[in-house]
């Protein structure tokens, strides 16, 4: 009989976890305070919330947010089974605690965009220097099952760190709705490492600056192999 107390303790532990995921059901919008710094054509300019969106054509969100109660219910339960057998570590959990806060407020390091170059287009920047394992952010967006044919052309969807049988069938999609660090842009030398982390239920992906970054040089990320599969060789 003990795999049925295991499947008790399972929905018991579902039921105390499921309530504090709830909120990712509603799409967060940053405060409309927020001031965004933009460089382009030797200028300096601080744009509001509702000119950045307008410019860019995007909607900022303060983090993750899922259109169906069913997959956030579903990725809850695999969270928990994934924390039983050490798939989610301690470090993990810890740092989704010890950035409560920012997780959901959604804020982010002292950065700025940039205006780089026709084949890269934007790209954020350290605003000041920024000693290492500083907090850049969590990539935000809306996590969505994964549509291959359409992800393949999409540039800013980002695999949802919660497996199935070895694999992820979601993706962080931030295409029309996210935040500043969909501009990241890709190096093979990176100044920025990327760390999936567990906080009110779900797993967050953020990043942070692997070694010391001086102010004004440009901050990025090692996209992966799978992400260059179909694409032209990238230019770091």
């Amino acid at each position: 009989m003990d795999w049925l107390l295991d499947y008790f303790r399972f929905k018991k532990q579902v039921k105390k976890e499921l309530p504090s995921a709830l909120h990712f059901l509603n799409k967060r919008p940053l405060p409309k305070t927020v001031k965004i710094k933009l460089e382009e054509e030797g200028k300096t300019t601080l744009l509001t919330k509702e000119e950045f969106e307008q410019k860019f054509e995007i909607e900022l969100l303060q983090g993750l947010y899922f259109n169906h109660l069913k997959e956030l219910e579903k990725i809850v339960q695999n969270c928990i089974q994934a924390w039983k057998i050490a798939n989610i570590t301690a470090l993990e959990r810890w740092l989704g605690a010890y950035l409560e806060e920012e997780l959901e407020s959604g804020a982010f390091g002292p950065v700025y965009l940039k205006w780089t170059s026709p084949y890269k287009g934007y790209g954020l920047f350290a605003d000041r220097d920024l000693p290492a394992d500083t907090y850049i952010g969590e990539y935000a967006g809306l996590v969505r099952k994964h549509k291959k044919r359409l992800d393949e052309a999409n540039a800013y969807c980002f695999e949802y760190p919660v497996y199935f049988n070895g694999k992820t069938p979601f993706t962080i999609d931030a295409k029309e709705e996210g935040n500043l660090l969909r501009f990241i842009n890709h190096s093979e030398k990176p100044n920025l490492r990327l760390k999936p982390v567990y906080g009110q239920g779900i797993m967050h992906i953020i990043l942070r600056t692997k070694e010391a970054v001086a102010k004004g040089t440009e901050l990025t990320y090692d996209y992966g192999p799978t992400y260059w599969k179909k694409r032209p060789k990238p230019i770091s």
